[in-house]
C-alpha cells in the first residue's frame, strides 16, 4: 500500500511534537517521504553535528500502524542515538541495535498509552 503526502504530513507533525515535548530542540531534523528498502520508516543521525534525518516509505506492507505509531518509533530511536552511536562496532553493537529496536517499540507504546489517557 502507498503512503500519502497526508500520512507523511502526520508523520512529520509527530516527530516535531515529540522533539518539542521531549527537549530534543539540539537536532537538526530533515523529513524525506521516498522509497526505502525494508522499513516502512528509518531514521539516519550524526550525533557529532546534531543532524537526524527521518524517512517515511512510500510503499508500505498492509499491517503498517500509521504515521504517528511510526514517528514515535523512530523518535524513540532519536531519543538513544548517543548512546547507540557510543557502542561503536562489532558484537556490541549488534546487541545494542536489537537493544535500541526494543526501546524504539517500547517507547512507541508508552507514548500511545499515555495518549489514549489523555496525558
Amino acid at each position: 500500500m502507498k503512503t500519502t503526502k497526508k500520512d507523511f504530513i502526520e508523520f512529520k507533525e509527530e516527530c516535531k511534537r515529540l522533539i518539542s515535548v521531549l527537549g530534543l530542540s539540539e537536532w537538526s531534523c530533515v523529513f524525506k517521504h521516498c522509497k526505502l528498502d525494508n522499513d516502512s520508516a528509518r531514521i539516519s543521525y550524526n550525533t557529532q553535528d546534531r543532524v537526524a534525518i527521518f524517512f517515511l516509505n512510500k510503499k508500505v506492507d498492509e499491517l503498517w500502524d500509521g504515521g504517528e505509531r511510526s514517528a514515535r518509533h523512530e523518535i524513540g530511536h532519536l531519543l538513544i542515538a548517543d548512546l547507540d552511536t557510543m557502542a561503536g562496532y562489532g558484537e556490541a553493537s549488534r546487541l545494542v541495535q536489537q537493544e535500541s529496536e526494543k526501546f524504539a517499540n517500547r517507547f512507541a507504546n508508552l507514548i500511545e498509552f499515555l495518549e489514549e489517557r489523555g496525558e
